[in-house]
């Protein structure tokens, strides 16, 4: 493919260092009216994080296991339940991974564009690949983002840290916040086999009750399905997210999966 991704974000980004508008050249990288200037990497994407990687930032193999999974259709459904819910031209993942949900929420429409946030430079690698508008920005979910204020109509965060204060400063008016968390069913019976980490009770209502006073909560849908995960999908089920820094490694084996979602959709006010 070719990457040509980086002027996608026109518009959208500022310098990391001084918080003006940066202009971005595809396959250089970014500048600023103050002379800070930021390179892009090889693999097209853009590095503005201005730190060292820390150690739980996913690596390279927790992409491609992420990645392998993906690419089995096993997770579609989420993906059905969340394209719909999504709206206007500008999108944004935060802890996008290889932007495989931000991938399908932008092909769902021809004017769409997206940015992909993340702090793994690995998986930044993989997501200024995963689709032909989508530009790829490394950026600690947790500090303030380099995203110019109320320029994001779609945000959506599955599976990832959630700095709600960033995203209502880069959400526009009338646009939409898309959390997907897990609930305590998810994953019940691998969590159990090979001792998994624990989801903690009633992690939508807190986030629900945590939401800015200003979004309003437009659906709450849940997502349950189950399907039978070959050994290699369990494998790299718990190899692909923040379980393969704490669980003990042991043989994976077929097993049945339940997944036990929750799809929360706020909008901001126009």
């Amino acid at each position: 493919m070719t990457l040509m991704s980086l002027h996608h974000a026109a518009g959208l980004l500022v310098c990391p260092v001084c918080r003006q508008p940066l202009t971005l050249v595809d396959g250089q990288g970014g500048y600023c009216s103050h002379g800070h200037q930021f390179d892009a990497a090889r693999s097209g994407y853009l590095n503005l994080s201005r730190q060292a990687q820390p150690a739980n930032a996913d690596t390279r193999a927790m992409v491609a296991a992420r990645r392998r999974f993906l690419a089995t259709g096993a997770y579609d459904p989420v993906v059905d339940q969340l394209v719909p819910h999504t709206t206007g031209p500008v999108l944004l993942e935060a802890g996008a991974g290889p932007a495989f949900y931000l991938s399908a929420c932008v092909a769902a429409a021809d004017d769409r564009r997206g940015l992909a946030l993340d702090l793994s430079t690995a998986a930044a690698q993989v997501a200024a690949r995963a689709h032909p508008r989508i530009a790829a920005v490394v950026a600690d979910i947790w500090s303030t983002w380099p995203v110019a204020d109320q320029t994001i109509d779609s945000l959506l965060c599955l599976f990832a840290p959630r700095n709600l204060s960033e995203f209502n400063r880069v959400l526009r008016p009338g646009g939409r916040v898309l959390i997907v968390v897990p609930n305590p069913g998810h994953w019940a019976s691998l969590r159990r086999q090979f001792g998994l980490l624990d989801i903690p009770p009633a992690k939508a209502d807190q986030l629900v009750a945590q939401a800015p006073a200003t979004w309003e909560l437009v659906e709450r849908c849940p997502i349950q399905f189950g399907f039978s995960a070959s050994a290699e999908q369990v494998a790299d089920l718990i190899a692909m997210g923040p379980n393969a820094f704490h669980s003990s490694p042991q043989p994976a084996t077929a097993a049945e999966v339940e997944v036990d979602l929750s799809l929360l959709v706020w909008q901001q006010p126009a």
